[in-house]
């Protein structure tokens, strides 16, 4: 009789050992309040290219605390305020209202850091691969936006 309990209480033992011991990852993610320190108060652009008369053009990206900006040189900017994000390794899913009155209801943006330097943007189907700046590019003595 002694022999059954025993086997009865190694294994218990053996269960809870095994439940309690093992560490369940969570696979939900959730939504964060604020811009990815990735992108707040960092500039990101694209490569120049130099269109009419020499003038650079390029898009860059700028997070403040809760705005992210996505602009083509001499140009208005999209993107959207009021972000919320969820990060899954190095891609951060951005969700905003949008700033253009084309962009009805919440807007979409994803970002995978490449690098401390450089980041991937993707947004309605468009990509670009951004490097940080610090200086904008001038033209004619004078910084290009």
């Amino acid at each position: 009789m002694y022999i059954k309990y025993k086997w009865l209480l190694t294994g218990i033992v053996a269960t809870l050992v095994g439940v309690t011991g093992t560490s369940l990852t969570a696979t939900a993610s959730t939504w964060h309040k604020g811009t990815p320190s990735i992108l707040r108060g960092k500039y990101y652009r694209t490569k120049i290219k130099y269109g009419y008369q020499k003038l650079p053009q390029f898009y860059y990206l700028h997070g403040t605390k809760h705005t992210v900006y996505l602009t083509p040189s001499q140009s208005d900017s999209t993107g959207g305020s009021s972000v919320y994000y969820k990060r899954s390794g190095k891609t951060y899913q951005l969700r905003m209202k949008g700033f253009m009155w084309q962009e009805y209801g919440l807007t979409y943006m994803k970002v995978k850091q490449l690098s401390s330097k450089k980041v991937s943007v993707n947004m309605n189907s468009s990509h670009w691969t951004m490097t940080r700046f610090y200086h904008f590019p001038k033209y004619h003595g004078k910084a290009v936006r």
